[in-house]
Order: structure tokens, then C-alpha cells, then sequence
């Protein structure tokens, strides 16, 4: 009865009653980049395999547009927060005033970093950008990816949920920013 009426499950209702959403939010700083959109497509192929669907939005360097962004993910209940981040620019844009806080801001609301391009710093440089990355972001979980490859594990179901499972049961996430 339930195929020959055509009914599809509503995600939201689902998500109500079972309290997930099964999407996962993905801040990057601009999507017009052709390295980010590689690693989008690899984050959004992996979450589909995993049964999540991703919620795509860009800071645009912009705090307000940070704010906006973010304030979207969390009105969707999100399940989790991925920040992608440019390994290879990253300590740089860190060093020029208008681009940190925007990084800061950004680093501070993920359950889960995203370090890409770290194929094109060298191990030394990458080093730096993880100690960066985990003393800005409150030390989430933490992946490198090369050449916009995005790894299963990254994104597996036990990767994301446990983002929001802490010893404290009271935890809000208050403190990571969202």
C-alpha cells in the first residue's frame, strides 16, 4: 500500500521523532573555487553513503555572512558542522587582518576540520597548519585530504554523530561556537 500510494518518508518528520536531521553542515569560505568544489563533491558523494545529506554554505569572508550561514545550519538542526580549509593558504589568510577572524569564527563552530590541499605544503608547513587548525577550533576531529580526495572515514556514520556526543550530557555546543 505504502509504493502504490507513491509515499516517501518526510526527513523532517523523521528527524523530529528520532531527533537527527541526517545532514551535516559544510562551511567553506566561497564556493567558486575548483578546489573546493572537488572536495564538496567528495564530501557530498561520502555522506550519501552514509545516508546524510550535506547543507552547503560559504562565509564569503564576511562575518556577517559567516553568522547568516551558520545561524541557517543551526535552524536546520544539523547533525554536525564540517569546515573545509584551504591547507595551502590557511597560515597566510591567517596573517592578513580582514581573513582571521573569519577563520577564527569559522574553526571555533566545527564538530569536524577539513585540512585540503595538504598535498601542496610540505610536511613541515602542514605540521604548522594542524597546530593552527586544532588551537583555533577547540581540537574537533581533524582530517587531511590531497587533491580534493575526501576519505570514507571522514565521513563515516561513526564520525559525524559522535561529534555531538559528549561526557557532559547537558552539553549544547555553546562552547564550539553554534
Amino acid at each position: 500500500a505504502v509504493r502504490h500510494l507513491g509515499f516517501r518518508p518526510n526527513p523532517v518528520a523523521r528527524g523530529l521523532a528520532g531527533g537527527r536531521t541526517m545532514s551535516i553542515g559544510v562551511v567553506t569560505q566561497t564556493m567558486s573555487s575548483p578546489f573546493y568544489g572537488e572536495a564538496l563533491n567528495g564530501i557530498e558523494h561520502e555522506l550519501a553513503g552514509v545516508g546524510y545529506i550535506p547543507l552547503f554554505v560559504s562565509g564569503m569572508w564576511s562575518e556577517a555572512g559567516e553568522r547568516h550561514a551558520l545561524d541557517a545550519l543551526m535552524a536546520r538542526r544539523v547533525d554536525g558542522v564540517i569546515v573545509l580549509v584551504d591547507a595551502s593558504a590557511a597560515l597566510e589568510q591567517a596573517r592578513d587582518p580582514l581573513l582571521a577572524d573569519s577563520l577564527q569564527r569559522q574553526l571555533r563552530a566545527a564538530d569536524l576540520v577539513v585540512l585540503n590541499k595538504t598535498d601542496l605544503i610540505d610536511a613541515e608547513e602542514c605540521k604548522r597548519v594542524r597546530e593552527w587548525a586544532a588551537a583555533l577550533s577547540g581540537n574537533p576531529p581533524l582530517f587531511e585530504t590531497s587533491q580534493a580526495e575526501v576519505p570514507l572515514a571522514l565521513l563515516g556514520a561513526a564520525t559525524l554523530p559522535a561529534a555531538h556526543q559528549h561526557d557532559d550530557p547537558g552539553c549544547d555546543h555553546a562552547q564550539h561556537g553554534h
